[in-house]
């Protein structure tokens, strides 16, 4: 899957967060990214892990028919990433 998607946007995460918003976005992305890698990957498994990425790629994450996926990302893995120690 792509090593550019992100499962949660650079400002949700710095709106959440106690980082600064003059924070730089480059190091937002490498936090994000590296949360979704070394912890949500292994929790979720590498199928749901790409279906999940797969979905928000196509932008079908909304669709009714991926209300499961939706949710997961919405109420677990989304506040994982913004409260994973670093």
């Amino acid at each position: 899957m792509s090593a550019n998607v992100l499962m949660i946007s650079e400002q949700s995460f710095k709106d959440f967060t106690v980082a600064s918003a003059n924070i730089d976005l480059k190091n937002v992305t490498q936090v994000i990214k590296m949360t979704q890698d070394r912890y949500i990957h292994p929790i979720c498994g590498t199928a749901l892990y790409n279906k999940i990425l797969e979905l928000i790629v196509a932008g079908t994450i909304g669709d009714a028919g991926n209300a499961v996926y939706k949710t997961l990302l919405d109420s677990y893995i989304r506040y994982f990433i913004q409260l994973c120690p670093r």
